[in-house]
């Protein structure tokens, strides 16, 4: 029989090996306010990514009784690196009744206590698997409109932006890191902003983005970092005050820098210096690959906003590729 010591040893040493696979594969275990558990190796990096953002429009809730079959096959097909989400719970279980704030259908079916719960969203880890996403995270839990961030590289949690004494915000937003490898890794901060459904709400807004700017790339533990991403639903047209702002900030609206004719949207992805270098594509996805039927409200209603994605949504993914190399 093994003795303990050897038992001991050999436990040592498995974890030593362990160690050393995880680094020579380029994977890291990373920390955070959320554990991260490597349970197979992470994708390859080879330079390139694809970053979706995407407010789903309550939980992608029109395709959650069909067992998100359509929305997970879509987001199969475009087959993003790193998927940034808006709105990523929803209201209503499969009679269509609306459910309390303690059991939203995604992230947590099936259990009550939300807060304690963000650093095993369990609903949209078994969802993001679905589509190859071994990683999730998740945003402060201000309401039913929680972020969400999933990735087939590890991520780690920064800051979950939730306000403070001074400034309150809507629906939060998420601060974190993905690890591409052990040295290249860019700043993700995914945000939802107030909507125009409450008095001064362009005051509001103006208050948001500034906390969350001064939270993360003016922040005086993170300015100095290169790489950063701000996406979401900003809730505030090209050319206004919030965009405006944040283009004073050190970032770009990478979607404008890569086409020449105006247009108007909500839905922003931007990017510092490095990001805007390292660009190689950005659009909004308008089609619905291989989907042709209209989805029904809980109350049996048609959902037929229009053809593409609109069915599902009120807002239009935005794909961005990546060429990245430190």
């Amino acid at each position: 029989m093994m003795s303990s010591n050897i038992k001991h040893m050999a436990v040592v040493f498995g974890a030593m090996m362990a160690a050393t696979l995880l680094s020579a594969c380029g994977t890291k275990l990373v920390e955070g306010d959320t554990p991260l558990k490597v349970e197979s190796e992470s994708a390859e990096f080879v330079n390139n990514f694809k970053l979706l953002s995407w407010n789903i429009q309550d939980g992608m809730w029109c395709d959650q009784f069909d067992d998100y079959v359509n929305f997970v096959a879509y987001i199969n097909e475009i087959n993003p690196d790193v998927f940034c989400i808006q709105e990523a719970a929803s209201h209503w279980d499969i009679d269509g009744k609306n459910l309390s704030h303690y059991s939203r259908y995604l992230p947590y079916p099936d259990q009550k206590n939300v807060e304690s719960k963000w650093d095993n969203p369990s609903g949209w880890v078994a969802l993001a698997k679905r589509w190859g996403h071994q990683y999730v995270v998740m945003g402060p839990y201000k309401d039913n409109y929680p972020v969400v961030i999933t990735s087939k590289y590890p991520i780690e949690i920064i800051e979950r932006l939730r306000g403070d004494e001074n400034t309150t915000v809507s629906h939060g937003a998420l601060y974190a890191k993905v690890h591409f490898t052990d040295d290249i890794s860019v700043n993700l901060v995914n945000l939802h902003l107030q909507p125009d459904n409450i008095a001064n709400a362009s005051n509001f807004r103006m208050n948001e983005i500034n906390f969350y700017l001064s939270k993360t790339i003016n922040s005086k533990e993170h300015y100095r970092d290169e790489h950063w991403l701000m996406m979401g639903d900003f809730n505030s047209n090209v050319g206004k005050n919030v965009d405006v702002e944040v283009r004073k900030n050190s970032y770009y609206d990478l979607w404008a820098e890569m086409n020449s004719y105006n247009k108007s949207y909500i839905d922003f992805i931007y990017g510092t210096e490095s990001m805007r270098k390292s660009l190689k594509s950005i659009d909004f996805l308008y089609g619905f690959a291989h989907v042709d039927k209209i989805m029904y409200s809980p109350n049996g209603v048609a959902i037929n906003n229009g053809v593409g994605v609109w069915r599902y949504s009120d807002h239009y993914p935005v794909l961005a590729e990546f060429s990245l190399y430190e």
